[in-house]
C-alpha cells in the first residue's frame, strides 16, 4: 500500500474519531451550575437508604441521589433555580409482580412521612445558586 493511501486512511480514521468522541466539546460547559449537599433527619436521627430528588416545577429540570448512612446526599451540576425536594423509600428488590400476584409495595418507613414523598405535597423547598449549596431538613410526622 502506498504511503499516500495510508495517510488518506489515517486522516479518515482521525476525522471519524473526532466525530464519535465529540472532540471534548460539552454543550453545557458554559452554563452556570451548583453542587448541592442535603442532610435529612427525622426527629434528629439521620434518614438513610432513601432517594432524595429535586425538581423545578417550571423547567422540569432536577436531580436525585441516594441518602447515605449519615443522611446526606450530594448532587452535582444542578441548574440554579427553585426546587421542590422529595424523599422516597427504596424500591422493592422485585420491581415487577409475577402474573396473578399483587405489585410489590414500597417499604413502610415511619421516618419518611407521606407528605415528603410527592412534589405536590412536600413542604421542602430549596433555591440552588451557582457554586456550593448546603441544606438541612428535619422531617416531622404527618399531623
Amino acid at each position: 500500500m502506498e504511503t499516500s493511501t495510508k495517510l488518506h486512511y489515517l486522516y479518515i480514521l482521525l476525522f471519524v474519531s473526532c466525530i464519535i468522541c465529540g472532540c471534548g466539546h460539552n454543550p453545557h460547559a458554559d452554563k452556570a451550575s451548583g453542587s448541592v449537599k442535603v442532610k435529612v433527619t427525622f426527629d434528629g436521627a439521620p434518614v438513610s437508604t432513601a432517594r432524595l430528588s429535586l425538581e423545578n416545577n417550571k423547567t422540569k429540570l432536577g436531580g436525585s441521589s441516594d441518602l447515605g448512612e449519615d443522611g446526606t446526599a450530594l448532587i452535582d451540576q444542578m441548574t440554579p433555580g427553585d426546587y421542590v425536594v422529595t424523599i422516597l423509600p427504596p424500591l422493592p428488590d422485585q420491581v415487577f409482580a409475577e402474573p396473578g400476584q399483587p405489585a410489590p409495595k414500597m417499604e413502610d418507613r415511619k421516618d419518611i412521612p407521606q407528605k415528603y414523598r410527592s412534589g405536590s405535597t412536600s413542604p421542602l423547598k430549596v433555591t440552588v445558586t451557582e457554586g456550593s449549596n448546603e441544606f438541612e431538613f428535619d422531617l416531622k410526622t404527618d399531623e
